[in-house]
């Protein structure tokens, strides 16, 4: 998925960022879905481990000293926020679907969304904030029906 920067939009909003999807379609051919996000940001940072501690350590002091919960690696920080992510269908299309980042820590992300999501799966998912959006690859690790629909944790994938 690449994002791009659209200072001259004519819309009302001057940040109005424009996600292009490829997919493709035949040998050697790709078309470019467009969607309108209205998701105004200043910058795009791709997600790294780096990234994602550093926007814990601005936002929350993120320390992992002390840390206790013997089911994870690291602690999780509420983090609320948009997820929009592209899931991958059996034909090799792409689906976008938002959803709602529940907590955050460097290794990924709980979300909370309308429809189930196979785990297993790889997707590319975009993560906006007011000042930043950060974007990249996840692994979903699992996905349970509550209430609101449904708790999903995504793994990160790091090159």
């Amino acid at each position: 998925m690449a994002f791009v920067f659209c200072p001259n939009d004519t819309s009302e909003s001057p940040n109005l960022i424009v996600c292009f999807q490829c997919v493709s379609v035949e040998k050697g051919q790709d078309i470019a879905y467009l969607v309108r996000c209205n998701v105004q940001t200043e910058e795009f940072i791709a997600i790294s481990p780096e990234s994602i501690l550093n926007l814990l350590r601005d936002r929350y002091g993120y320390n992992e000293a002390g840390h206790t919960d013997q089911r994870r690696q690291r602690p999780r920080w509420p983090f609320p926020g948009t997820a929009e992510l592209w899931i991958p269908n059996e034909q090799g299309e792409e689906q976008c679907v938002l959803a709602r980042a529940l907590n955050l820590n460097p290794d990924g992300v709980g979300i909370l969304i309308d429809s189930e999501v196979t785990p297993g799966a790889k997707l590319s998912i975009a993560i906006h904030q007011p000042e930043v959006t950060f974007y990249g690859q996840a692994t979903v690790r699992h996905c349970r029906a509550i209430e609101q629909g449904y708790h999903a944790g995504l793994s990160f994938v790091y090159d």
